[in-house]
């Protein structure tokens, strides 16, 4: 391990962990040492040349005063598995890191909060403000000025948030959505992929169309949530 990089668990072994471990490593002050997954779905003990610890042990392996962490799981169940990982990840002490490409554009008056990525290509503009665990995976994303993302949101590629708009939080946006100024996401809301929101949207609802329109069934209801 290079002696000015500090050590990373990432929690994942699939995809988006995958894209993670290739984003810290080319361009971070992270080494990636090993990865982290549920003993339910433990059957192989490397992944991407490196360990694979069970989370039931791996305060054991890389104790929270050595290690740094990120969780790399998608968007799957609208954000709920992400954020419930974070949540334990926290409380187990450890200091969950953000990565921010090198190449993307944000701005010194922003703020991001921790288990975030921010990937290439992405435009953040003056006071605009991101949440914890805050996954921007895709490129060519702009979030404007003084825009607020919330808590567990995920954002897929070439959205566009307009000036002072507030996404609640575990919102998922998808691919070439658009939000026009001034508009507040309610907590747990799906925008589909190029869809364009005019409106304010209530909590749980299903955006679609263009201009975009509330389906009748709700995020809790299409994902079969409790909460």
């Amino acid at each position: 391990m290079g002696t000015d990089l500090k050590p990373l668990i990432i929690f994942g072994a699939g995809e988006t962990a995958e894209l993670a471990y290739e984003y810290f490593t080319q361009d971070s002050p992270y080494e990636v040492v090993a990865f982290s997954i549920d003993r339910a779905y433990f059957n192989e003990d490397q992944f991407n040349g490196l360990p694979v610890v069970p989370f039931d042990e791996v305060t054991e392996k890389y104790p929270p005063s050595n290690y740094c962490f990120f969780v790399a799981l998608s968007s799957i169940n609208l954000n709920r598995p992400r954020r419930q990982k974070y949540l334990e990840v926290k409380d187990l002490g450890y200091h969950l890191a953000s990565y921010i490409s090198s190449r993307a554009q944000v701005w010194r008056t922003v703020t991001i909060g921790e288990n975030c990525l921010i990937a290439c290509g992405t435009v953040i503009q003056h006071g605009a403000e991101i949440g914890d665990n805050v996954i921007m995976l895709g490129t060519l994303n702009q979030i404007a000025h003084r825009a607020k993302i919330g808590s567990h949101t995920y954002i897929t590629a070439s959205v566009s948030v307009a000036g002072y708009t507030e996404i609640g939080s575990s919102c998922f946006l998808g691919l070439g959505c658009k939000i026009i100024n001034d508009i507040k996401i309610a907590d747990d809301c799906y925008v589909a992929a190029g869809a364009l929101i005019v409106r304010d949207t209530d909590f749980a609802t299903m955006q679609k169309g263009h201009p975009a329109r509330p389906d009748p069934i709700t995020t809790h209801e299409y994902f079969n949530l409790e909460e």
